[in-house]
């Protein structure tokens, strides 16, 4: 988890507009401002792994579930994480 200041939010923000609006939608500085109230900064237990809820049934680890959902972002020397379903 990274926690970007606002100004970055916003170049990055242009930068998609700018160069892949079809992959975004239009979001003003309001809007933005609006999103960035009502997100929740995740705590430690939820960045390590121990959180006191189980991961979705079919995985052994929020992890793992977070590997299949989001491959790119679970990267462990250069190949994404698997998970096996039983």
């Amino acid at each position: 988890y990274l926690e970007p200041d606002s100004e970055v939010q916003r170049r990055q923000r242009d930068h998609r507009e700018l160069n892949s609006p079809h992959t975004t939608i239009p979001m003003s500085d309001d809007l933005l401002a609006t999103y960035q109230s009502k997100f929740e900064v995740p705590t430690e237990d939820e960045l390590t792994g121990t959180a006191g809820d189980p991961p979705p049934a079919g995985f052994a680890t929020w992890r793992a579930w977070a590997a299949h959902r989001w491959p790119s972002s679970m990267e462990e020397s250069g190949q994404a994480l698997q998970h096996s379903i039983e």
